[in-house]
């Protein structure tokens, strides 16, 4: 018996590719069977989610981690079995924010995963610890790494794919509630490279992912036949009362709270863009809209462990909203 071995042009990839005539899915009452060639059944952590035939498999390693990525044809009736959408009407206005990840027009504010913030202190622990531990300094450097290194090494690899996977498995999670609820989506045209030259919102930024949660909103609603409208990217969102219109000018990163000097009126900064992006790009400001099914989505949220509580969520200043719109 001998394992695979993985092969590369230059670095180190790890995977490798088996064709649909040489692998087998072994699937039993509760737990499905990965059979190749030259290996025992490997047990699977998920049963297969589609019946068909097999076409090939991808098998990669991330860490210590195998992953089996497989390509197979279904039929009419197994692709709408897996493929049930959700019928909406309703748009959606979205503004990514740092403070809370996402805001929407509806009055909810959604926030990454407590937990990235304690890992990341973690992350930043051990690789002041494996920088310490003996190891090459420099490219000609032919001192031996140590074991303490390779230890901490290990430790601060599987931290990373950790960290990687929460974030990739909460934007997942985010975008398909969104999607299942929505029919078109409003969303402002940020340029991201511009807004990272600011050192002191660079690594929020970073934290809430937002080209990925784009990247993925995007081609969710084009699977889903949805439509994604986006505002100009000098459009003022944020600074604009979505009771009245007015601009307010001077109206700072740190001021939480939109307070408008015209009107009187107060909401959340984020929410009320939110709102903005909506009627901005509806194109009416005092139109009826038909409001998201807050019940539906919250539970669907809660699911899937994005919602801690309903307060977290804004749901005080639902009322407060529903008069604007």
């Amino acid at each position: 018996m001998s394992y695979p071995k993985f092969k590369k042009k230059r670095e180190f990839q790890g995977s490798f590719y088996i064709g649909g005539d040489q692998i087998k899915i072994i699937q039993t009452a509760n737990t499905d069977y990965l059979k190749i060639p030259n290996l025992p059944p490997i047990k699977l952590t998920e049963k297969l989610r589609f019946q068909g035939k097999i076409n090939n498999a991808t098998i990669t390693q991330k860490g210590d981690h195998f992953y089996a990525s497989i390509s197979c044809d279904i039929d009419e009736s197994e692709y709408k079995r897996t493929h049930k959408l959700q019928e909406s009407h309703n748009k959606l206005g979205i503004d990514i924010g740092i403070k809370s990840f996402v805001s929407l027009s509806n009055g909810l504010n959604i926030y990454a995963p407590k937990p990235l913030d304690k890992l990341t202190r973690k992350l930043v622990r051990i690789s002041r610890q494996l920088s310490k531990k003996i190891h090459p300094k420099t490219k000609g450097d032919k001192t031996k790494k140590s074991n303490n290194y390779l230890k901490h090494s290990k430790k601060l690899t599987h931290l990373h794919e950790k960290i990687a996977n929460i974030r990739l498995d909460f934007l997942h999670k985010l975008t398909s509630s969104l999607i299942r609820h929505s029919n078109s989506f409003c969303l402002e045209s940020l340029k991201v490279k511009n807004m990272f030259k600011n050192h002191r919102l660079a690594k929020s930024l970073s934290d809430v992912s937002m080209s990925v949660f784009n990247t993925l909103l995007e081609y969710k609603a084009k699977y889903s036949n949805k439509e994604i409208l986006r505002a100009d990217t000098y459009y003022p969102s944020s600074k604009t009362c979505s009771n009245c219109q007015k601009v307010k000018q001077d109206l700072k990163l740190k001021d939480r709270i939109y307070q408008c000097l015209e009107c009187g009126f107060e909401l959340d900064r984020d929410i009320n863009a939110a709102i903005n992006l909506l009627k901005h790009l509806v194109g009416r400001v005092t139109a009826e809209f038909t409001p998201m099914d807050l019940t539906a989505l919250l539970n669907d949220l809660s699911s899937n462990r994005l919602a801690t509580s309903k307060v977290e969520l804004g749901i005080q200043q639902k009322s407060q909203i529903e008069r604007i719109l």
